[in-house]
């Protein structure tokens, strides 16, 4: 009998740079398809590696990230198990086992050298950049007054538009010529996609991540600062602006708007009043029981009941729209120690690696990674939805392919020209 999963990495490593350039550019358009992929692929290299067949990847510093992951679930489970709801908490324990799979994903796109992984994934970052445009502006353009892609959310697909965006403008740093005009572009079309979804919040991450990638490119600056460049980028922005604009005018209207009613009627209702409260009940609610939290399930329940005394209304919405503050009612001061570590771990052990040019690409796209997830958790949903977490376990395993993975692959010549028994 043969089974599927008994692939030869020879064959391996013909498709992983062309199907993760597929993943890392679909996420906007593709939405929930994505993490379909995500998953089976973690659930393909687990296969394959209990059958033999892939090298568990024995890395020093995945096997450290990838326990931080799993530790950030078993936080998760413990707060479940210790507040369980029947019905429910089984559920949303089961949501958070892919960041169990880290160290699979690795393991199965380790195989494969980044020297041949980074053109690919190029070219799936530009034209999934392009690809979201053309599906926000189909929106847009027939009445969506916030775009949402197939994420079903203009939540998510601000988030996975930004992080294109941030992916783009590393391209536009480590390229020259024709590529980095592309890029240059395809981070236009990603901007595009970030207004038009509405989400101000993430509106702040078009100005930071650009910061972030010239900061690990500062050497490269002198030759990024030139007439051609210079009049490439301002067209670019004059585009972008001339179609954002009334999107802009509408949503910072609104802002003021609803900044003005703070304080002189009921704060429930608006998108500002909303997060105010939200956050003003999770506050009080974490200091009531910060080891540990309430569970998994309980947010929007507490969150009711505490608007309720509040204002006289009961007001339960899905998360707190901050991620310090929801994690910490969800699973007290451990998970926020977990969450922190999430984003420090990776990052830190990245900059004491020594980085050929691709192991820098990959650490500035691990830094764009953190920082556009810290950003749209600020004011929204940074992890607890099957886009956001999926995308976030696949990009981190991906990018540490970069940074660590080279002598992986190597070690792995001898098996890349194995054939199906």
């Amino acid at each position: 009998m043969v089974r599927f999963w008994r692939i030869p990495n020879s064959t391996i490593d013909r498709i992983n740079p062309w199907f993760a350039a597929f993943v890392i550019g679909s996420p906007p358009v593709l939405g929930s398809v994505t993490s379909v992929l995500i998953i089976g692929t973690m659930l393909l290299c687990a296969a394959r590696i209990a059958s033999g067949e892939l090298k568990f990847a024995r890395e020093p510093n995945v096997k450290a990230i990838a326990l931080v992951f799993a530790l950030w679930f078993c936080v998760q489970a413990l707060s479940g198990v210790i507040h369980y709801q029947p019905h429910t908490t089984l559920l949303e324990i089961f949501r958070n086992t892919p960041f169990l799979g880290l160290l699979f994903l690795f393991s199965g796109f380790a195989v494969s050298n980044p020297a041949r992984l980074a053109l690919p994934t190029e070219s799936g970052i530009i034209v999934g950049a392009f690809a979201a445009l053309i599906y926000a502006l189909y929106q847009y353009l027939n009445g969506m007054v916030r775009v949402e892609g197939l994420t079903g959310n203009p939540g998510p697909f601000a988030a996975m538009s930004l992080l294109l965006y941030g992916y783009c403008v590393i391209l536009v740093a480590r390229n020259r010529g024709k590529i980095q005009l592309i890029a240059l572009l395809a981070a236009a079309a990603a901007t595009i996609c970030v207004i038009l979804s509405g989400m101000r919040g993430a509106w702040l991450g078009l100005i930071l991540l650009p910061i972030a990638v010239f900061a690990i490119y500062r050497a490269d600056l002198r030759r990024l600062i030139n007439l051609k460049t210079a009049f490439a980028l301002g067209t670019v922005l004059i585009l972008a602006a001339s179609v954002t604009y009334p999107v802009i005018a509408e949503r910072f209207e609104i802002l003021f708007l609803e900044w003005q009613m703070v304080g002189k009627s009921n704060l429930l209702g608006t998108s500002v009043g909303d997060r105010i409260a939200a956050w003003s009940a999770g506050w009080a609610l974490m200091t009531k029981a910060p080891l540990l939290g309430y569970g998994l399930d309980q947010g929007p329940a507490l969150m009711g009941r505490w608007t309720f005394d509040a204002y006289g209304v009961s007001h339960g919405l899905s998360h707190f729209h901050n991620i310090v503050i929801d994690t910490g009612v969800r699973t007290g001061l451990l998970g926020i120690i977990m969450l922190l570590a999430m984003v420090a771990t990776p990052l830190i052990l990245a900059v004491k690696t020594p980085k050929n040019e691709f192991g820098k690409f990959g650490y500035a796209a691990l830094t764009i990674l953190m920082l556009t997830y810290l950003i749209v958790g600020a004011t929204g949903r940074m992890l607890g939805h099957d886009i956001m977490d999926t995308v976030f376990i696949f990009a981190a395993s991906y990018w540490c392919v970069f940074i660590f993975g080279t002598e992986i692959a190597d070690s792995q010549k001898s098996k890349l020209n194995q054939t199906m028994m």
